[in-house]
This record gives C-alpha cells, sequence and structure tokens, in this order.
C-alpha cells in the first residue's frame, strides 16, 4: 500500500519480466494514489466518473471527499463523493461556488454528504434564496417560492404569515352573492403544499396568528361599514373555531406584534364609533379604544411602534399609544404591512400593490400591477418576501382568486 511520502525501489537481480509487471503494478498504484488525490484529472472529470466513485471503497478513498478538496471545480466533486459513499461533506466540495449548486444536489441524493448544509447555503447564495438557478441542489438552504403560488382561491382577504408558513381565509360566501364556503388554508412556500385547515369559518374578513400557534379570526357582523363584528380563535391542533370577544366594530383587519397584543380596526359611518382596538396580551377578552370616530378605515400595520392605518378620507395615517392620527401619505386602501424602510398597500380601485418610503411619505413606483383587485398584504422579514392577496373579478364570480410571492423592493 502506498501512502504519501512512501518510498519504492527495484530489486536489481529481478529477472527482465518480473521488473515489468512490477512497474505495471506501480504504475497502476501511483494512477490510483493520485486520482484519489484529485491530481492527474481535474474536479469535473474525476467526480462525474461513476467507476471513480466506486472506485473509492466508499470512506477509505472517497472520490468526493479528496477529489472535491483538491478541484477546482468542487461542485462536480461532491456529486462524485455521493456515488462513492464517503464524501467528508458538501461543502468541502464547493471549493467552485458557481458549482456549488451541483455539490448541494449531490448531498441530499447520497449518503456522501454528512449534510446538504454546506452545499445549500452555497446555492442559495448564488440562486438568490434557493431560486431556480440554485436548482434541486438548494433544497436544505432553499428559501420560499416566488410568483403565483395559489390559484383558484374563492375571494382571499385575510392574511398573515408565522414562520415562513401564510395563513389565508376565503370569504366569498361572505363577500359575495355567489355563496360557497368560508375557510382557512395554509401554504407552505417552501415545499409548495397547502392545507385546508378548517372550512366553514366564522369569521373570514382577518387572520392573524401567535406565538403559541393559535389563529386568530376576525369579521364584520352584518354589514359593512357597521357597528358590529366578532374575534374567534381557532385551536392550531384540532382547528376547531370557537368564539372569543365581540366588538362594535365591523372589523376588517387585524395584526398582532411581537408580544401578542393584537390590534384591530373596521369601518364605521356613525359619528363616534370605537373604530381601532388594541387586545393586550394578558386579556383579550377586555379591549382597550385606542382610536374613534375615524370613519370609513379598513386596514392597519403596527411598526417601530406607530401604529398605520388606511382611511377612505385621508389615505394612509399613523399614531401612538391614543394621541390625535397624523396623516402621512395617500395610498391604497387596503393590506398594509410594513418593512424597516417601506410601507406597502393594496389599491383595489388601481388594482396595484405600493410601496411608501417611511422616512419621506412618498409613493415609489408600484412594486405589482394589473391585478385583480388585491385586497391584502404582508410582508415577512425574516425572508424578506412580500406576499399579496388578489380576490378575483365578479365575471368569474370571485372563484379565480390568488396568492403572489415577490422579493421585497
Amino acid at each position: 500500500m502506498l501512502t504519501r511520502g512512501s518510498r519504492f525501489s527495484l530489486p536489481v537481480r529481478d529477472h527482465p519480466c518480473q521488473v515489468a509487471r512490477m512497474k505495471l503494478r506501480v504504475a497502476v498504484c501511483v494512477s490510483l494514489w493520485l486520482a484519489a488525490q484529485g491530481c492527474g484529472h481535474s474536479g469535473r472529470d474525476f467526480a462525474t466518473s461513476g467507476s471513480a466513485g466506486s472506485a473509492g471503497e466508499g470512506g477509505k478513498n472517497s472520490a468526493g471527499g479528496v477529489g472535491g478538496n483538491g478541484s477546482a471545480l468542487g461542485g462536480d466533486a461532491g456529486e462524485a463523493g455521493a456515488v462513492g459513499q464517503g464524501g467528508t461533506t458538501a461543502g468541502a466540495a464547493g471549493a467552485d461556488s458557481g458549482l456549488a449548486g451541483m455539490a448541494g444536489e449531490a448531498a441530499e441524493a447520497g449518503a456522501g454528504g454528512t449534510s446538504a448544509g454546506a452545499g445549500g447555503t452555497h446555492s442559495a447564495g448564488s440562486g438568490g434564496a434557493g431560486g431556480s438557478s440554485a436548482g434541486s441542489g438548494g433544497t436544505a438552504g432553499a428559501g420560499p417560492r416566488l410568483g403565483v403560488l395559489q390559484t383558484d382561491l374563492l375571494y382571499p382577504i385575510g392574511l398573515w404569515v408565522r414562520q415562513s408558513k401564510v395563513y389565508i381565509t376565503e370569504a366569498r360566501a361572505t363577500n359575495t352573492a355567489y355563496g360557497g364556503t368560508d375557510r382557512l388554508r395554509v401554504y407552505d412556500p417552501i415545499a409548495g403544499t397547502y392545507t385546508i385547515l378548517t372550512n366553514n369559518i366564522t369569521n373570514g374578513q382577518a387572520v392573524v396568528v401567535a406565538s403559541t400557534g393559535k389563529i386568530y379570526l376576525g369579521s364584520y357582523q352584518g354589514s359593512i361599514p357597521g357597528d358590529n363584528g366578532s374575534i374567534s380563535v381557532v385551536d392550531p391542533g384540532t382547528h376547531i373555531e370557537s368564539p372569543l370577544v365581540n366588538l362594535p366594530i365591523a372589523i376588517s383587519d387585524m395584526y398582532i406584534d411581537a408580544q401578542d397584543n393584537i390590534f384591530v380596526i373596521g369601518p364605521s359611518d356613525t359619528a363616534n364609533a370605537k373604530n381601532i382596538y388594541k387586545l393586550p396580551v394578558n386579556n383579550y377578552t377586555s379591549p382597550v379604544v385606542l382610536q374613534t370616530g375615524l370613519g370609513r378605515v379598513f386596514s392597519l400595520t403596527v411598526n417601530a411602534g406607530k401604529v398605520y392605518f388606511s382611511s377612505l378620507s385621508y389615505g394612509i395615517e399613523w399614531f401612538t399609544g391614543t394621541a390625535v392620527p397624523q396623516n402621512f401619505a395617500v395610498g391604497g386602501n387596503y393590506g398594509l404591512t410594513a418593512s424597516s424602510t417601506k410601507l406597502f398597500s393594496c389599491d383595489i380601485s388601481a388594482n396595484t400593490v405600493s410601496g411608501v418610503d417611511l422616512a419621506t411619505g412618498k409613493v415609489v413606483t408600484p412594486v405589482a400591477n394589473n391585478l385583480k383587485e388585491p385586497t391584502n398584504a404582508r410582508y415577512d422579514s425574516s425572508t424578506n418576501v412580500l406576499y399579496f392577496l388578489e380576490s378575483g373579478t365578479n365575471a368569474n364570480q370571485y372563484k379565480d382568486g390568488r396568492l403572489t410571492a415577490i422579493t421585497a423592493p
């Protein structure tokens, strides 16, 4: 057996045939040794060879673990590690980040890599959060899918994001004359799957999810604008909806902060109506009135201690505590949500989702247009993804609602 640094010599008295056979054995051994060290072949030639992987005899002379480290094209070397069943890790094979996506794929597919994390991380970086350029290699480090995620939704309007899961309420039976079922569903943007949690929900206008996993639903009762609304809670295990509290406002939107305080808003044409509430985390059934007499207000969000809300009369306004609201910007009336630098809103009349600069209050170029009645938007700070809903069109009886995700600008 040859090891690094060993020496050999030929006996002087050997027969010439014996010498020739010895030279052949030595040449074969040296070639195998060089191949195991990643020498004499490029990483691509060595790694993609099926026989090279099997010749490594598993972990002892792994093509992926050794050849990958010495390869300029480490992505393919990681693939050979999976074939040889002994690659050290897909990350070690990632010498060339340009081919890191292939390393991630190999680590997932075979036992060669100890984890797909390293390969997945590189592929996520080069592919844009596990994007299409990362290929299937970005699985372990993959980010959420972008583009149109769900179609054929029945008047989707409630939207919330918690731990990269997207919760949606469909309220076709409540908000249109076409009937149907009001339901709650959750979408996984990484796996690309959705689950209907419960059909025939009572409150389908708004949804928020607490850190406990409990799901809170809100809606108007009777008519909107109006002076009656209710909030219910859905158990995360059984998915059973139970009544929580009634409010004298037609609930149109809710927001839950990092401390699990719930903020509620609703429009009313009644003078001095109680439009905005805070439900403190320690006692949701004892709501605190924050604002009254605001008229037709529809959506709200909280950012850096300020409560932003949309008003039919004044555009977007904000306040802190119970202070008098201040005008902020002219924008859409639905689906307010905020990143650290921008406030996003949906405009049903213009069929756009627009951004407002939080520092200046100026509306920036719409981030999405030519939509079909956008009703809600939510920003996920953990992935920098903006989700928004379209209710659909009347011509299709609000059966063509959509959920879309874009990278937030």
